[in-house]
């Protein structure tokens, strides 16, 4: 019996001793970081390393949401970070990068107080089609409505957003950029070209997004744009049956309005 209670306190004691022994040799402190982008060509990997120091940290005391958090307040392209252990004492971030979906022109406006809800017909004559000239900057966001990077080099669609001012590292409200995403895809298999797009905000009508395509489109961004998809298919293959040629599809009524070209429109 004696023997055992002495079994277990030098048991004890020799935990004691080891844990001791590996925090005074820094066993378990981090001595090697290394920082690799996939996807997220914002991260500058040599410079984040002096901006978020991890060096000589305890592998269990990194907070690794919080590091998260500043290295996106540093590199808004950065999506998520990925840690992989190296050996005892190394650590590997793997920075993934957000996807582009869309170019973001914010053009600040006020609401505008016409009621274009009196008619399907009237609303859609008095769509206003024309594009700002002078767009001062040009934002990158995905399909979240994260805005990450500013700039033209990305090969992508154009958004006017008619509303606030955007800035790197906001996120849009909304599923704006979620439906943009499916109108995109969706114009692709229709054999549709959309080169550009707006987005209007009308203080009485809710929100629409006109497309600049041929024929031009108008999506309501408050209704079901799957439902509004499936019309257009309807619409584009009776169009091609009639070997007519349509200047305007509005999708945002029950009963979609069609422009011909010969200025008439299709019930």
């Amino acid at each position: 019996m004696i023997r055992g209670k002495k079994t277990v306190i030098l048991l004890f004691f020799l935990v004691v001793l080891i844990t001791l022994a590996i925090f005074k040799t820094d066993l378990l402190k981090t001595d090697s970081i290394e920082w690799e982008a996939k996807n997220a060509a914002c991260l500058d990997t040599a410079r984040v390393k002096s901006e978020i120091n991890l060096q000589h940290n305890y592998f269990f005391y990194i907070n690794e949401k919080a590091i998260f958090q500043k290295t996106v307040s540093l590199y808004p392209c950065v999506k998520s970070l990925r840690w992989e252990r190296k050996f005892i004492k190394g650590i590997k971030i793997i920075a993934e990068g957000r996807v582009p979906l869309i170019k973001i022109a914010p053009i600040p406006t006020a609401a505008l107080d016409e009621d274009l809800t009196a008619s399907p017909s009237s609303s859609t004559a008095l769509l206003d089609w024309s594009l700002p000239e002078d767009v001062k900057k040009l934002y990158i966001a995905d399909s979240e409505g994260y805005v990450f990077a500013q700039g033209q080099e990305f090969q992508l669609p154009i958004l006017y957003y008619l509303g606030d001012e955007l800035k790197l590292g906001q996120k849009i409200e909304g599923d704006l950029l979620t439906k943009l995403e499916q109108v995109i895809l969706n114009l692709g298999k229709l054999e549709i070209q959309a080169q550009d797009s707006s987005l209007f905000k009308f203080k009485k009508s809710g929100d629409f997004l006109l497309v600049y395509s041929r024929p031009k489109l108008v999506f309501s961004l408050s209704g079901d744009i799957f439902r509004q998809l499936g019309s257009l298919q309807l619409i584009l293959q009776k169009a091609k049956i009639d070997e007519k040629e349509m200047e305007t599809v509005d999708l945002r009524f029950d009963k979609p309005v069609v422009v011909y070209s010969s200025s008439k429109s299709n019930d």
